[in-house]
């Protein structure tokens, strides 16, 4: 099992902006948490996906780039899961993709 390294000098090096091919790496279940919005306390089920990018821009030390965002687990048509799932797809989600499209079929895919 690897140990807690000793932490860098000046924090986390960020990936240069801009547009990136990128591969999904994971898909993580977050589990249910409780969120606020406007007053209104609701448990939202989350996930996070993380994309690693790929080509020529590396870190310092040679790994690539990682980023990731964490998203509430939802269908809805104004959902960031599911804009961000149509924009990566190409398509948008029919009625029979709903109840069927598996999460996790995205690691692996590239973006």
């Amino acid at each position: 099992m690897p140990k807690l390294p000793v932490p860098a000098e000046g924090g986390f090096e960020k990936c240069p902006e801009g547009t990136h091919v990128a591969r999904c790496y994971e898909v993580l279940d977050l589990g249910t948490h409780e969120q606020t919005w406007e007053g209104e306390t609701k448990r939202q089920h989350q996930i996070w996906i993380g994309w690693e990018i790929l080509g020529e821009e590396r870190m310092d030390d040679g790994r690539p780039y990682v980023i990731g965002k964490r998203y509430n687990l939802s269908g809805h048509e104004k959902s960031t899961l599911r804009r961000h799932l149509t924009a990566w797809r190409g398509k948008p989600f029919s009625e029979e993709d709903f109840g069927r499209f598996e999460i996790s079929d995205v690691v692996g895919a590239y973006c």
